[in-house]
C-alpha cells in the first residue's frame, strides 16, 4: 500500500521539524509527504525545505486554514497515486509503528474506510501516565457535538481493544483513496474547527466504517499553531478568530445535518452554550472575544455567507488574525 502524508505548517516550523523526524524514523515510514506552508511568515518554509528537500513542498502566498490546506495536500498525493493518505497535524509525535498498525487495519478488513489511534497529551512531570486526548469518539444525535472519549484521564490501556468509533478527528486518520475521491475531502468553508466533524458525519451517513486503534498511538501537543498565532493579547486560551469560527462552524453542522426533533434539541443547545460563553466573556471583559463570537453566530445562521470560503472577509469583520 502506498502511504502519503498530509502535514500543515503554519509559523510553527520547530513541531513539523520534529513530526517529520518521528515520521522518518518509524518501522512503517510514509512514502510521500506533502507539507503545505499556509503563508508562514517566520521562515520556516525555507528551512524545511533545505532539511527535507525530497518531500512535496506546496508552499500557499495566503492562508487556506486547516481544511484548504489539507485538501490541497491531499490533491497533490491523489494526483502521486497514493493508495491512503494520513491527515496528521504538524504538532504531533508518531510511535514508531503508528503508521504500520494502521496500515494493518485496513489491508485486513476492506470494510473500514479510515482508521485513527490514540492521541495523548504530553506526560507531565509526576504523573504516572500521559492523559488521554482522543480515544475514539463520539457526536451526539441530539446536539451534533463531538465527544472525545475519556479525554483528559490517565491512558491505563490495559484491556483495550480495537473498535469502531462515531467520529475520528482531523489531527490523524488515515483514510482510503477510493473513499476520498467518494466523498471528497475537507469542506473549505469550514477554514479550520468542526470541518471533521462534518466529514465524520457524511463518511457516517454514507456508510463508512471509522475504525479506532488504541495500540496506534502519538502525542499531541494540542492548538499550538492557532495558540501561537491568534492569541495575541486577546487574553485566555482561545483567541477571537477562534471564538468566531466555533460560534460559526458548528451552527454550519447543525444546519447542515441535523432534521426534525434533533434539529430543534441541537439548535437549543448551541443558543445555551454560547450563552453560557457569552455570560463568561462579558464577565473578565473581553469585548474583542465578544464581537468575533456574535459576529460567527450571526454568519453561521446565514446561508449566503455559508458560500464564502474560510475568511475572506475577515478584516471587515474586524477578526484579521488568519490572514
Amino acid at each position: 500500500m502506498n502511504i502519503g502524508v498530509v502535514l500543515i505548517n503554519w509559523n510553527s516550523g520547530d513541531y513539523t521539524q520534529v513530526c517529520l523526524e518521528r515520521l522518518f524514523a518509524a518501522t512503517r515510514p510514509p512514502d510521500r509527504v506533502a507539507l503545505v506552508d499556509n503563508a508562514s511568515s517566520d521562515g520556516s518554509p525555507a528551512r524545511l525545505a533545505a532539511a527535507w528537500p525530497d518531500i512535496d513542498h506546496l508552499p500557499q502566498t495566503v492562508n487556506t486554514g486547516f481544511a484548504g490546506g489539507n485538501n490541497l495536500g491531499i490533491a497533490q498525493l491523489l494526483d502521486a497515486g497514493c493508495d491512503a493518505i494520513w491527515i496528521l497535524n504538524n504538532d504531533t509525535e508518531v510511535a514508531p509503528d503508528c503508521l504500520a498498525l494502521m496500515e494493518a487495519a485496513l489491508k485486513a478488513d476492506p470494510t473500514v474506510g479510515v482508521a485513527t489511534g490514540k492521541m495523548l497529551y504530553p506526560q507531565q512531570d509526576g504523573e504516572s501516565a500521559a492523559r488521554l486526548w482522543y480515544a475514539g469518539g463520539r457526536i451526539s444525535p441530539w446536539t451534533f457535538e463531538a465527544t472525545h472519549e475519556r479525554q483528559g484521564a490517565l491512558d491505563e490501556p490495559a484491556g483495550e481493544a480495537a473498535d469502531d468509533t462515531g467520529f475520528v478527528c482531523g489531527c490523524s486518520m488515515l483514510v482510503r483513496r477510493e473513499l476520498l475521491e467518494r466523498l471528497g475531502g475537507f469542506d473549505n468553508r469550514f477554514f479550520a474547527y468542526c470541518e471533521d466533524v462534518d466529514w465524520s458525519l457524511r463518511a457516517l451517513a454514507a456508510g463508512v466504517r471509522l475504525r479506532y486503534l488504541p495500540d496506534a498511538i502519538l502525542t499531541h501537543h494540542v492548538s499550538v499553531s492557532t495558540t501561537r498565532n491568534t492569541l495575541g493579547d486577546a487574553g485566555g486560551r482561545i483567541s477571537p478568530a477562534a471564538h468566531y469560527l466555533l460560534a460559526r462552524n458548528r451552527r454550519f453542522v447543525i444546519r447542515r445535518h441535523a432534521r426534525g426533533l434533533a434539529g430543534a434539541t441541537a439548535t437549543l443547545r448551541y443558543w445555551a452554550r454560547q450563552g453560557w460563553f457569552w455570560f463568561g466573556l462579558k464577565l473578565r471583559g473581553r469585548s474583542s472575544k465578544l464581537q468575533a463570537m456574535r459576529l460567527g453566530m450571526q454568519h453561521g445562521a446565514d446561508t449566503a455567507l455559508e458560500e464564502q470560503v474560510g475568511l475572506e472577509a475577515s478584516a471587515e469583520f474586524g477578526i484579521p488574525e488568519f490572514e
